[in-house]
C-alpha cells in the first residue's frame, strides 16, 4: 500500500468509532496480555487500561465509549467445578488445569475492568457529558456496564459540584438497582451544590423520586452552605437565595434556621445579605 492509501486508511479508522475503539482496546493493551495459554485468556478480558476510557469520556466520545462497550466479551459465570474449587481454597497442584488460578485471574480481571468503567463515568460526569454517561450506564446486554453509585456515589457528587444538572437526572434515574442515591455519603452532593449556589441540581436533589436529599442534613450543613457561599461567588448571590428558600420549605426534612446555634443567622449577618436574614428570622419552623 502507497504512503497515500496508508494515510487514508489511517484516517478512515480514526474517525470511525468502531476503529477508534479497536484501537483504543487492542494497541494499548498491557505487555502482560501478550503471554499465551490461561493468562492470555484471563487477562485478555480486562479490556484497556483506565487511561483508554478515561481519556474517552473527558472527550466526550460516546460513540466510541458505546463501540468500546460492544467490543467487550460477554460475562461469564464460571463452572461448578471451578466454583467449587474456589470456595474450598484447594491447593493450586491439586486441582485439574489450575482451576483455582484460572478462577481468581478472571475475577481479578473483572473486577479491574470494572473499576476503569466507574472511574471513566466519574470522568464523564466532571465534563457534563451526558451523552458519554448514558452510554457507560446503558451498556449492551450481558456485558459489563458503569455503575451510578459506585465509589459512594462520587460520579453524583462530581457532576453536582460542577453543575450538570442533566448528568445529575441521568444518574438518579440510572437502570437497575446501582442508580445514584441523593441522600448517599451524608448528603454531600446537596451540600456541594448549595456551596456553589446550582439552583437546579438542589431541586433536583431535594425531589428526587426515591432517596431523596435532605434539607435538614449534617445539623444545617446545606443551610449553612448556601448561607455563606455568596460570599466567594459574588454572582450567584441570588441563586443562593433560592435555595436557602428551597431548604427551608422542604416537603420533608427541612432545614432549622437555628441550627448550629444559629450559626447561618449569624453567617448572613457578617455579609450583610439582608434578604436571607428575613427568610431565617421567618421560617416556617425552627425560626432563627
Amino acid at each position: 500500500m502507497s504512503a497515500l492509501g496508508m494515510c487514508r486508511a489511517w484516517r478512515d479508522v480514526l474517525q470511525s468509532p468502531a476503529g477508534m475503539a479497536k484501537l483504543l482496546l487492542y494497541a494499548e493493551r498491557p505487555p502482560q496480555q501478550a503471554t499465551s495459554g490461561h493468562e492470555q485468556q484471563s487477562s485478555g478480558s480486562a479490556g484497556p487500561s483506565v487511561s483508554c476510557w478515561v481519556r474517552a469520556a473527558r472527550a466526550g466520545r460516546d460513540q466510541v465509549l458505546s463501540a468500546m462497550l460492544c467490543l467487550l466479551q460477554p460475562a461469564k459465570a464460571p463452572s461448578t467445578a471451578c466454583t467449587n474449587a474456589a470456595v474450598t481454597d484447594v491447593e493450586p497442584a491439586t486441582t485439574e488445569h489450575g482451576t483455582v488460578h484460572t478462577v481468581q485471574s478472571t475475577q481479578d480481571a473483572a473486577a479491574a475492568l470494572q473499576n476503569d468503567l466507574d472511574e471513566a463515568l466519574v470522568a464523564a460526569c466532571a465534563g457534563g457529558h451526558v451523552a458519554c454517561v448514558r452510554a457507560m450506564l446503558h451498556g449492551p446486554p450481558g456485558r459489563p456496564s458503569a455503575r451510578a453509585d459506585a465509589m459512594d456515589n462520587k460520579a453524583l457528587i462530581v457532576a453536582a459540584t460542577y453543575g450538570h444538572a442533566d448528568v445529575v437526572q441521568v444518574l438518579l434515574s440510572a437502570p437497575g438497582p446501582n442508580a445514584a442515591r441523593a441522600n448517599s455519603n451524608d448528603n454531600e452532593a446537596l451540600e456541594r451544590a448549595a456551596t456553589a449556589g446550582h439552583t437546579a441540581i438542589v431541586e433536583i436533589l431535594l425531589n428526587a423520586p426515591s432517596h431523596a436529599a435532605h434539607a435538614d442534613c449534617g445539623d444545617g450543613a446545606a443551610l449553612l452552605a448556601a448561607c455563606t457561599g455568596h460570599k466567594y461567588i459574588n454572582a450567584v448571590r441570588d441563586h443562593h437565595e433560592a435555595i436557602v428558600k428551597m431548604l427551608l420549605n422542604a416537603p420533608s426534612h427541612a432545614a432549622h434556621a437555628d441550627c448550629q446555634n444559629f450559626a447561618a443567622l449569624r453567617a448572613v449577618a457578617r455579609n450583610g445579605n439582608l434578604s436571607i436574614a428575613e427568610m431565617l428570622l421567618n421560617a416556617p419552623s425552627h425560626a432563627a
